[in-house]
């Protein structure tokens, strides 16, 4: 009877659902990274590994009422091993002790604070226009670097198909906030 057919359509339509849903969630977790491991054996971008490419590199620090953390941040960024760093600072409007604290270390830094909060993006904006280095860095305040950190960052630009490069962040858990949760 006609109830008998839907009924079997139906169930070889849900098996085939089910199949092309189970083959979509297989490729996302195991055949895509296969697939790039495979290209990268033949494809893969070689990574100058000597200590001859150092351009110049520029880390931008974003800070907004960032007292707390910001001149341990500095003396961070200062401990960094990298000939060409220039390290900037800068505060979108901040209220509080950020100016001065920043102040205190101008021969080694440049900062560039606004006085009415703009929003990140507005101010990073404002700021990049003034940055002439090769590469630059975005941190914020509260991010704390090891000292082969740009080094090894800069190293992958080696190779001019590289465009962005990203590190690895390691959440350190000090309060029971729900972040360091």
């Amino acid at each position: 009877s006609i109830t008998y057919v839907i009924k079997i359509l139906m169930e070889v339509l849900l098996e085939i659902l089910f199949w092309f849903s189970f083959t979509i969630l297989f490729f996302c977790y195991f055949g895509y990274p296969f697939t790039l491991w495979i290209y990268s054996l033949f494809n893969g971008v070689q990574v100058n590994k000597g200590n001859d490419y150092y351009p110049s590199v520029t880390l931008i620090i974003s800070a907004y009422n960032e007292e707390k953390v910001i001149e341990k941040k500095i003396q961070n960024c200062l401990k960094i091993k990298y000939p060409k760093l220039q390290i900037v600072i800068v505060s979108d409007g901040s209220t509080d002790r950020t100016k001065s604290i920043c102040k205190r270390y101008s021969d080694y830094i440049r900062l560039f604070h606004y006085e009415e909060n703009q929003g990140k993006n507005t101010s990073l904006n404002k700021t990049l226009v003034h940055i002439e280095s090769d590469i630059v860095i975005f941190s914020d305040a509260n991010c704390f670097y090891n000292e082969d950190a740009v080094e090894k960052l800069v190293q992958n630009f080696s190779d001019n198909r590289i465009g962005c490069v990203v590190g690895q962040l390691k959440l350190i858990q000090t309060d029971r906030s729900n972040i360091a949760k």
